[in-house]
């Protein structure tokens, strides 16, 4: 993190990057100037709490210290007028940001401002009139059943198959179609559900109580789901039977290792993991051992082919390129320059995809391996959310999508 100078332009350096952790961010001053307060990401879901205190003329004078150690996510911070305390949003112990406050010089664990309701975020302090306005976001998250058109017919319009007042995401049918499963936050916490192909039986599969888990996979027998949760700080994989039970914990690393999928043939899994300074494409056996890098220009999220032959994988969240490399490593291909992260999945014709923001993304497209031309399937209205999934029959596909995000900008006067 670093301190320009309004006078001459030059940086000064107040913080340096950590090993195990991504970045600093959301920086804020102390109202005497004598502090700077910011947030240290870890991972996707876990960020904690950082003061480093100020020289005169804006140094740095000592290391940052940290003084949260929720292993939750925090989104924004501010101090309180008299410097006495952190006003923060942030998900700690369960799916929901609130409100916080951590007190100076005591220290200690932060507290709720439960009054303040939950699904706060954004908070701000005005020093001179001692208020506090903060907005509160209530974000919801849908998947929907699109049938597929018969060659030279329009497809018909789509059908909301899992709802609730909460984020549903990520669905993907079973290997018999029978059933899906989907990662939900309509418990409160982020947790892998089940449910039947109609939507209905709903029932929660883990119950880990993390900051975050999800991006749930079939293993090709039907029997056996494997997952990605930050329980421990780092992501990390885990398999666990479809009729619930202790998860069985698949990687063991300090990296981030998430976004799995399965091999056609059951014995390996696919996933992105950072563990090489770099995210990119590993592969392990599903009985665990040790992984073997796939990718080496980047990578994040991949599907093997029908045939094992390739493996089609996105390089990430920003980088809206499709590529394709040999399931046992080799040169790398590009295959389409604009697809939207989690939301392709690869059949035996070709490749159905939610293009990138910049290239259409409300609509769903299909990609043919033997004609390597784009056609349009149907316009989709409303905004991509993750994942995307054909059912085995290639009649239907499920999509997710943010259906709702009410807001509005709350005030408390006199905030003490």
């Amino acid at each position: 993190m670093l301190l320009l100078s309004p006078e001459d332009g030059e940086k000064t350096r107040l913080t340096s990057s950590q090993p195990s952790w991504l970045d600093d961010r959301t920086p804020a001053f102390s109202p005497d100037g004598r502090q700077l307060a910011f947030v240290r990401e870890k991972n996707a879901g876990v960020s904690e709490l950082f003061i480093v205190p100020l020289a005169p003329g804006g140094q740095s004078s000592r290391e940052a210290r940290q003084v949260t150690f929720g292993n939750g996510w925090i989104r924004a911070l501010t101090w309180s007028a008299d410097g006495g305390s952190l006003i923060f949003s942030s998900y700690r112990g369960e799916n929901n940001s609130w409100l916080w406050r951590l007190r100076f010089p005591a220290g200690g664990a932060p507290e709720r401002l439960g009054a303040l309701g939950d699904h706060s975020f954004e908070p701000a302090i005005a020093p001179q009139l001692g208020s506090l306005v903060y907005t509160r976001q209530i974000p919801r998250a849908d998947t929907w059943q699109l049938e597929l058109p018969a060659p030279g017919r329009k497809a018909s319009e789509p059908v909301k198959l899992l709802s609730s007042t909460r984020g549903d995401f990520n669905a993907q049918y079973s290997p018999d179609g029978k059933h899906i499963v989907f990662h939900s936050t309509r418990s409160g916490w982020s947790e892998v559900w089940v449910c039947d192909s109609n939507g209905s039986n709903a029932r929660q599969l883990t119950f880990l109580k993390a900051p975050l888990t999800g991006s749930p996979r079939w293993a090709p027998d039907g029997n056996h789901i494997v997952f990605d949760s930050n329980i421990e700080g780092n992501f990390e994989l885990y398999i666990i039977a479809v009729e619930g039970g202790k998860p069985r914990r698949l990687t063991t690393n300090p990296s981030d290792d998430g976004v799995a999928s399965w091999s056609r043939d059951g014995k390996a899994i696919y996933f992105a993991s950072d563990r090489s300074g770099k995210w990119q494409i590993w592969k392990v056996s599903a009985e665990g051992g040790a992984p073997v890098q796939i990718t080496r220009h980047g990578g994040n999220v991949a599907f093997e082919s029908l045939d094992q032959a390739f493996v089609y994988y996105s390089k990430g969240r920003f980088e809206t390129s499709l590529w394709k490399v040999p399931a046992g490593g080799g040169e790398e291909q590009e295959v389409l320059q604009s697809i939207w992260w989690l939301n392709f999945a690869v059949v035996r014709e070709g490749i159905f995809f939610r293009p990138g923001h910049a290239d259409g993304i409300w609509s769903l497209r299909f990609f043919s391996f033997r004609t390597e031309a784009t056609t349009l399937v149907a316009p989709i209205e409303g905004t991509a959310d993750v994942g995307l999934s054909v059912s085995p029959d290639g009649r239907h596909i499920l999509y997710s999508q943010s259906d709702q995000q009410n807001s509005e900008l709350m005030l408390v006067e006199k905030f003490r």
